[in-house]
């Protein structure tokens, strides 16, 4: 069916307005990576080098007595943080890190796992599911600060050292470039030793309590991590959606715009028609 001119109009108003919508988030979103690019940049570094540290360390020793080491011998319950967003309009974003939650869940039917959700998307889409929520983490909106680290690291070291769980697991997005995301699920605890024949080192005052202060912080830097890339990946998803959205917008505002030029043109010329017939009529 034709559409009219007013029709048309209504339709580049409406389009005008979500043109308008999508630009700003897109520009939020740039803003936002911008600001969590340079922390998780940052942190890396860090990140890295305690890493190193921890590795250097760990394998220098034969028998180690810390909680966050030991290996339960039978893995009964798993513990599962699944990182995704508290919003919408970010793509694939949500889809990808809850299919590779799933299919994690899904290799382990013999154990009960328990989610930590970090983002009301993920969320709502497990408890929807039936599936056990052990905590729930919402309105942080991709907004990283170390009290937001330390809630998360604090929930999950006491889900492991309380044994509520046997091991701890997180599913989250690792970012790559702005364009390039890769979902991921990670063992967090307990953390893996293996003792290799090499230097030793001397600890001061002893190895118990050096291992005291470089294990929660290597756990809290890697967390700390997982967070930063997901919520980046997050940023440059919906930047990248908007921007798409935008120009799909920007497009379909052409095409109405030369369409309601060609209805305005029939009606020109339709008026035209019918002003020469009356003046024909009258003769």
């Amino acid at each position: 069916m034709a559409q009219s001119l007013r029709q048309i109009k209504n339709r580049i108003r409406s389009t005008e307005n979500v043109k308008k919508i999508t630009k700003a988030l897109e520009m939020i979103s740039v803003a936002e990576l911008r600001v969590m690019e340079n922390r998780l940049f940052a942190s890396q570094k860090y990140f890295f080098k305690v890493e190193v540290l921890l590795k250097k360390t760990l394998s220098s020793l034969k028998n180690i007595d810390n909680p966050l080491i030991e290996a339960r011998v039978e893995k009964k319950n798993i513990a599962l943080c699944v990182i995704t967003s508290d919003t919408g309009l970010c793509s694939t974003y949500n889809k990808l890190i809850i299919a590779a939650a799933e299919k994690f869940i899904s290799q382990h039917d013999n154990e009960k796992v328990s989610l930590i959700a970090v983002g009301e998307k993920g969320f709502n889409y497990f408890r929807k599911r039936g599936l056990h929520i052990a905590e729930a983490f919402k309105g942080w909106h991709s907004n990283y600060s170390e009290q937001i680290g330390k809630t998360v690291f604090k929930t999950l070291t006491n889900i492991f050292l309380s044994k509520k769980s046997d091991e701890v697991y997180v599913a989250y997005t690792y970012f790559e470039t702005a364009s390039r995301h890769k979902p991921l699920v990670e063992k967090l605890l307990n953390i893996e030793h293996s003792y290799q024949e090499g230097e030793e080192y001397l600890f001061e005052p002893d190895v118990n309590s050096v291992l005291e202060d470089l294990l929660p912080l290597y756990i809290f830097t890697r967390i700390k991590s997982m967070l930063l890339n997901s919520f980046c990946s997050e940023h440059a998803s919906r930047m990248l959606a908007m921007g798409e959205a935008t120009q799909n917008a920007r497009e379909l505002l052409e095409d109405l715009v030369l369409l309601r030029n060609k209805v305005r043109q029939a009606n020109i010329t339709k008026e035209l028609i019918e002003l020469v017939m009356s003046a024909e009529s009258l003769r």
